[in-house]
């Protein structure tokens, strides 16, 4: 049973309905967050291109995840604005060459291993059943808007 929902992750991300990508966070603590999705075989995919979703769109899963879990951690659940920018990418391997081939649930796990507050720094690791999909590290830097500083 999910611990939050997609309706649940949609407030916590400032993307909207059509682009929250994940289903559904299986479990998290203060350091890491498992996420779970299908949304990678919609056709109606909104990084779709020419009917394709290519690998490097699994950062976005991956980043929807860290502010996920920023938002639960960092922030506890405020509800404000804050604004995530991704910051640097480290060490991604790609082993796919797209996620559409992927036929099962995509499992995302990101482990934040540095949190100063404002800046932050994760691992991550996309998988299915079968097979690693996506890795790397990023770095995640976090804003309130000017209005609410």
């Amino acid at each position: 049973m999910p611990i939050l929902t997609r309706s649940e992750i949609c407030r916590l991300l400032p993307h909207g309905e059509g682009m929250c990508l994940l289903d559904d966070v299986q479990w998290w603590d203060e350091s890491d967050i498992v996420c779970t999705t299908n949304s990678h075989l919609n056709k109606a995919h909104p990084l779709r291109h020419r009917d394709t979703l290519e690998s490097i769109c699994g950062i976005e899963y991956a980043a929807q995840a860290m502010g996920i879990h920023i938002a639960l951690t960092a922030f506890k659940h405020e509800q404000t604005s804050l604004l995530g920018l991704l910051g640097g990418l480290r060490d991604v391997t790609m082993n796919v060459s797209r996620l559409d081939v992927c036929t099962k649930l995509l499992n995302i796990q990101a482990t934040c291993v540095m949190n100063t507050g404002a800046n932050f720094m994760y691992t991550f690791h996309i998988t299915t059943e079968e097979i690693s999909v996506l890795s790397g590290r990023a770095s995640i830097f976090v804003q309130r808007p000017k209005d609410q500083a």
